[in-house]
């Protein structure tokens, strides 16, 4: 089976490419894997000082990029392997020439998987990535879609989400067969053009823009079965299942979790919870209200776009005089805290934060007081007693202070603490204050963050009180560790 995974720059189909060729068993062929290296590594020099990727190389690089990809596809078609391609695929799914050279590649028409997105969700995820090329992309026209058969997926949904989605469409189960090939049930639901606009997708912190890159993932310097970081446990995609790694597991439907991980093995006193991607979904709100507040003032420039990882503060400060920005930022925070249409609690958060004693517990959060409890009341979370805002720190995230002072407040070592974290400014400041970390991946791609361990969701985990005090982490549907505490 050949699945191209297309969509516009900042629609996560490197994510989902990625985690659908772990689930097929399939090769994964991401253009910008395969071509920006090379490209990079030429230097502006031989473009004239020009980025590869400006409007004024296109038509020289954009078809040599494709003819490598192709070439790839065409090599892993001889050796009769399946491929999960990554890439815009603008021209190529409006059914030219660019799409017959495809399917002559692929040997047929592949499955095409078409990440729906909103040009506000785009627009602040290229914003929170800070990726060079960004800055010389070329968005299709407002409406556009694929002319050729594709799969319509919500570009807003969680991973684990969108996943599911594809495959159950596809009708492929999620694994191989015995004797290791892809378990292929056919390519059902590919004819037809699925829709459905998609807005929100990013994560913000409340009353401050949440940073959305991402690092390369840390786990205590070691790695996954294929010797690169990101602590997946994956063994290679043509193995047979009888052949994987015991010490991986797939939890949920989500991505496989290595169950040695010392994550597993440490005890911990508290549990301190990022707020915004990690326990809740408010990218919705958050656009919407810092739109109101530009349309209300009559700025024509974005003020999200300067806000990567800063507080409502600090933006307003970038974007307003200053005779104007305490009433700018009293106004957004009035609007953010009014607007908590779509503000809902991530699978698994509820169950996870609720298994733990008030005594174990944090959230903390770069938002107000204000916005982040009543965001927590929309959700349906029960709050717990210590809750570490915006207000009550002097130096917010990426600095350490946050969580030292929710360790503080529980009485507790922050090294024995644990922090969830979705965005690359809290895995720092956590890593700052000692803790260990395990990074969400949904709203950023797996390689922008830096955690001691990386997971699809709250959903993935759940946690296992000790006798002696303290608690473990475990998978979901696993059995917890019960060696010497390592600590």
């Amino acid at each position: 089976m050949i699945v191209v995974v297309a969509g516009a720059a900042g629609s996560g189909k490197s994510t989902l490419g990625l985690e659908l060729a772990r689930s097929l068993g399939a090769a994964l062929l991401d253009l910008d894997t395969l071509t920006n290296p090379l490209l990079e590594g030429l230097g502006a020099e031989l473009a004239g000082g020009a980025h590869w990727n400006d409007p004024a190389l296109r038509g020289l690089v954009r078809p040599a990029r494709y003819a490598a990809l192709r070439a790839a596809l065409a090599d892993q078609v001889r050796a009769g392997g399946s491929a999960v391609l990554v890439a815009p695929f603008t021209a190529e799914l409006l059914g030219g020439p660019e799409w017959e050279q495809l399917i002559e590649a692929a040997g047929s028409a592949p499955v095409v998987v078409w990440l729906v997105a909103s040009p506000e969700l785009l627009a602040e995820r290229r914003r929170l990535r800070s990726a060079d090329r960004d800055s010389h992309v070329v968005d299709p026209p407002a409406g556009h879609a694929p002319v050729v058969p594709h799969l319509g997926v919500d570009a807003s949904r969680p991973t684990a989400e969108q996943l599911a989605d594809v495959l159950a469409r596809l009708g492929v189960e999620a694994g191989r067969a015995d004797d290791g090939r892809v378990n292929d049930g056919g390519a059902g639901g590919g004819s037809g053009h699925d829709g459905g606009g998609a807005n929100g997708g990013g994560s913000h912190d409340g009353g401050g823009v949440d940073d959305s890159a991402r690092d390369v993932g840390r786990h205590n310097g070691s790695t996954d079965k294929s010797g690169s970081p990101g602590g997946s446990g994956v063994d290679d995609g043509a193995r047979d299942d009888r052949d994987r790694d015991l010490s991986a597991r797939s939890v949920g439907g989500g991505r496989t979790l290595p169950t040695d991980s010392p994550v597993f093995a440490r005890t911990f006193d508290a549990a301190l919870f990022d707020l915004d991607g990690t326990l809740i979904d408010s990218t919705p709100a958050v656009v919407r209200s810092w739109a109101q507040l530009g349309r209300e003032y009559g700025l024509e420039t974005d003020l999200l776009a300067s806000g990567h990882g800063r507080p409502a503060s600090q933006v307003i400060a970038a974007g307003f005089p200053d005779h104007l920005a305490a009433e700018a930022l009293a106004r957004v925070t009035e609007i953010e805290a009014a607007d908590l249409d779509g503000v809902v609690a991530l699978e698994g958060a509820a169950a996870l934060l609720d298994s733990l004693p008030d005594s174990a517990r944090a959230i903390v959060t770069s938002g107000t007081r204000l916005i982040a409890g009543n965001r927590i009341g929309a959700a349906g979370l029960t709050p717990p007693v210590v809750r570490v805002t915006f207000d009550d720190v002097t130096h917010g995230k990426p600095h350490p202070e946050p969580f030292l002072l929710a360790a503080e407040r529980l009485g507790v070592d922050p090294t024995d603490c644990v922090v969830f974290e979705d965005a690359p400014a809290g895995l720092a400041a956590a890593r700052a204050a000692g803790c260990t970390t395990v990074g969400i991946v949904g709203t950023h791609d797996e390689h922008e963050l830096d955690a001691d361990l990386l997971v699809d969701g709250l959903f993935q985990l759940r946690v296992v009180l000790q006798p002696g005090g303290g608690f473990r982490l475990a998978l979901a549907d696993g059995p917890s560790h019960d060696h010497a505490d390592p600590r």
